[in-house]
């Protein structure tokens, strides 16, 4: 009877220490998140997955970005050519990988995101190809160091927008990126690979914008990016521009209106000499560029006759005028020392101006007239020697 008896109690001592173990235990005992205790490398895989293993040419490509971080560093205009780093990197045929250099533009280290895109100049695949393309565009999104950013712009610029559907966010861009100096080069290059494209956006700037450098960059835009079917709507707009109250953009309008291609805004040429004519009266005058109106009339082979003289005569009132800008007079004093028939004269006449800008420019024009004058006066003839 006492066998059974101890059979029992030493089954309930099994039965207790089961119930204490497993009253020790927190709630995953037993279950498979046990594994997670397990070290990696013993039986288990990591959690966190090593990056794959780099092929030869991309640590080839690592050691010579390396290099380059070593150069010396001029923000906005990044690494300096001249270094030994930089040029052994031009040199090598990795600097030719689109998809490394494309690599470089997430990198946290700005001098790596400058190379990529520097890199990406010379590129051409990239340019057509939606995937790198958009990788480009997300990294100029985000990016607010100014070198890098104008280093993305520079290669923006040569994406074909239409072919890589990238128009609206490219447009995006050139409205809102916060990087101004960024914006106003992606302006201007920009339009001129995606002439029909941006067209309408790139003139609306150049007449809407509020920041100046951005309309500025949008009104040199349309200089080398209008659509040949659009050429009339870019004299207008710059024709329009002459009166503008910012004198340096007036100035912009008046030059490139009389200076596009060959005579192509004829029709605008006297409503720019109206412009110039009153402003040099008034001595308003404010910015050099005005007087280049003048010049490029002069130089253009549809400009009439009369238009021609009457620029000479414009020239002659603002250079007269002495509250008009300095260097806007020397440019004019420039003009007529060419064209005009007593251009020698007046150059004797302001060596002594009280303006700076158009003494120095007399002084100039003086020492290439005596030059011109000692190669032409004839040399003596040496005397014959005696028989």
């Amino acid at each position: 009877m006492l066998r059974p008896h101890r059979r029992s109690a030493c089954h309930l001592i099994v039965l207790v220490a089961i119930a204490g173990a497993g009253a020790g235990c927190s709630s995953s005992c037993g279950s498979k998140s046990d594994d997670s205790k397990t070290k990696p490398g013993e039986g288990t895989t990591s959690s966190k997955a090593s990056p794959p293993a780099k092929s030869d040419t991309e640590r080839a490509f690592d050691a010579l970005v390396a290099q380059v971080m070593h150069c010396p560093w001029q923000p906005p205009r990044g690494v300096l050519g001249r270094c030994v780093g930089l040029e052994k990197f031009h040199r090598s045929e990795l600097s030719l990988n689109e998809t490394l250099l494309v690599g470089l533009l997430d990198d946290p280290n700005e001098r790596k995101r400058w190379l990529g895109a520097t890199g990406l100049r010379r590129g051409h695949s990239y340019r057509t190809d939606a995937a790198m393309a958009q990788k480009l565009v997300a990294a100029m999104e985000r990016e607010r160091s100014v070198a890098p950013a104008l280093a993305m712009a520079d290669a923006i610029s040569r994406i074909h927008l239409k072919q890589t559907k990238l128009a609206d966010r490219v447009e995006a861009l050139l409205r809102n990126h916060p990087v101004v100096v960024a914006r106003a080069r992606l302006i201007q290059y920009t339009l001129f690979y995606n002439r029909d494209t941006l067209y309408d956006m790139v003139a609306k700037l150049a007449t809407t914008a509020t920041n100046p450098v951005i309309r500025s960059a949008a009104i040199a835009a349309l200089f080398t990016g209008t659509p040949t079917a659009r050429q009339t709507d870019s004299c207008t707009l710059w024709r329009g521009l002459v009166d503008d109250p910012n004198a340096k953009l007036g100035a912009m309008g008046a030059a490139f209106a009389t200076r596009y291609r060959r005579g192509v805004c004829k029709r605008d040429y006297d409503a720019v000499l109206d412009v110039v004519a009153k402003r040099a009266r008034a001595g308003t005058v404010k910015a050099e560029q005005l007087t280049d109106a003048l010049r490029n009339i002069q130089l253009q082979p549809g400009a009439t006759k009369k238009q021609k003289q009457r620029a000479v005569a414009v020239a002659r009132v603002l250079l007269t005028n002495t509250k008009n800008y300095g260097p806007s007079r020397a440019r004019a004093l420039e003009l007529l020392n060419r064209v005009a028939p007593d251009g020698a004269a007046l150059v004797k006449r302001y060596l002594k101006d009280k303006d700076g800008f158009v003494m120095r420019r007399a002084e100039r024009l003086d020492r290439m007239r005596a030059k011109r004058r000692a190669v032409q006066r004839p040399k003596p003839t040496p005397p014959k020697a005696k028989p």
